[in-house]
């Protein structure tokens, strides 16, 4: 059901994109300018969260299921494909794409009691897609993508660096925004959701993980092909950032809490948590006369982002979850216009999240709080009428302070986050 909910996400961002174009459908320019046809090859770096939706079957006791073990960590890649840019502004194509990770979920226990360190890594992994694009200006392509994704992972134990490693097919599906900065150099901004199979580490399904990725990665390509005219339903008239702005985007998170249990020395990175949010948004931008972008913007979110334990035994079944209710920011943004009607920022600021943990079979909420903390991240925006912008955004969250259950002898948690959101903005 996973996969299912980040499908709902992806289909919202697609129709934000696919509104704009509707409403910008108002005139076709047909001009030589930047190469969407032919072959490219690039690099990228990233980041992200890994969630493993680990279960054990301990049938005819009970059957536990945790969702999840969570992991982060960064990522470079390298990439290749070929596209077709139709004379009416479509651009279609194939790519590949391998990477290296640092992404891992890890144990640490202090001196007392070991030393001992285990970690399960996602090391490397290559992915084979398709990709449908629309030229929202002739600079400028909105996108999706799908296909086959391959992940190698490794769990490395004190003194032995390789002690148990698996490899695992599964599925992508992904967003982005790639703008030219000159004829043939592309920026790309995109975020992915990885889903992969079960392993049960030769245990006969006894114990089993489901990961999956939450990723985001800004990269250079270059394109080999030739220029010819292509078609956009959106002219390249320069317009102005500045002016104040609504808006609302559609967001997919992957979330690690680092556990750990005092006065015990024992730590875990981490606990993780999933899902999708819906996020408003205002705010205010000013253009300068060099291109530079300077604004300030507020948003809320709600969702459903959760780490969910499940107990299923003779008697009745239970769960315990961890909740993202609802967050909350301010941040200061700061871009720089690459072409006529596109800008790429970065930003940061001030983030408070609530969260709750509840119990099913009636007893609800056993404890809250609140989460304070800092946000910092990037993204691609882009005009595709005077008054309607679309883009896609990464953002990074850390909380600040640790937040103790169950009293003195406890877990502390310090929740981070990862998430990617495809964005629409009305400038007034």
């Amino acid at each position: 059901m996973t996969h299912m909910k980040f499908a709902v996400a992806l289909a919202a961002g697609i129709s934000l994109v696919s509104m704009g174009s509707v409403m910008a459908a108002d005139e076709v320019v047909s001009e030589p300018s930047h190469i969407w046809s032919g072959f490219y090859a690039g690099i990228g770096f990233g980041g992200g969260a890994v969630v493993h939706d680990a279960g054990a079957d301990l049938t005819p006791f009970a059957i536990i299921g945790f969702n999840g073990l969570g992991g982060e960590g960064v990522f470079g890649e390298v990439t290749a494909g070929y596209d077709f840019a139709t004379a009416g502004g479509f651009v279609f194509g194939v790519g590949a794409n391998a990477r290296v990770s640092s992404i891992a979920s890890t144990l640490e226990v202090g001196p007392i009691l070991g030393p001992f360190d285990a970690d399960i890594t996602a090391d490397y992994g290559f992915d084979v897609f398709a990709r449908a694009g629309y030229l929202v200006t002739p600079q400028t392509m909105a996108y999706v993508l799908g296909g086959y994704s391959f992940q190698h992972f490794n769990i490395g134990i004190s003194g032995n660096s390789s002690f148990f490693d698996w490899n695992s097919n599964g599925f992508v599906v992904g967003a982005g925004i790639e703008t030219a900065l000159t004829q043939r150099i592309h920026l790309k901004g995109e975020y992915r959701y990885s889903q992969f199979g079960s392993e049960d580490f030769d245990t006969g399904g006894i114990l089993t993980v489901d990961p999956s990725f939450h990723t985001a990665s800004l990269g250079l390509t270059y394109r080999f092909g030739t220029p010819a005219p292509t078609g956009s339903f959106a002219g390249a008239t320069p317009v102005s950032f500045t002016g104040f702005y609504v808006g609302a985007a559609a967001a997919a998170t992957g979330l690690t809490h680092n556990a750990s249990l005092p006065p015990f020395p024992l730590a875990l990175n981490g606990i993780g948590a999933e899902g999708i949010a819906g996020r408003l948004q205002a705010g205010y931008d000013y253009e300068f006369a060099n291109g530079i972008v300077a604004g300030v913007q507020a948003d809320i979110a709600y969702g459903n982002i959760t780490t969910e334990g499940t107990l299923t035994s003779g008697g009745p079944n239970g769960s315990l979850n961890i909740d993202q209710e609802y967050s909350w920011s301010i941040v200061g943004r700061l871009g720089y216009k690459i072409g006529p009607r596109t800008m790429f920022y970065g930003l940061a600021g001030y983030t408070e999240e609530q969260y709750d943990i509840n119990v099913s079979g009636g007893v609800g909420s056993i404890f809250d709080f609140r989460t304070k903390g800092f946000v910092a991240g990037g993204g691609i925006e882009t005009a595709v009428t005077e008054q309607l912008f679309v883009g896609l955004e990464y953002r990074y969250a850390q909380t600040l302070e640790e937040f103790p259950l169950l009293g003195p002898i406890g877990i502390d948690l310090e929740p981070s986050s990862h998430t990617g959101m495809l964005t629409a903005k009305f400038k007034f």
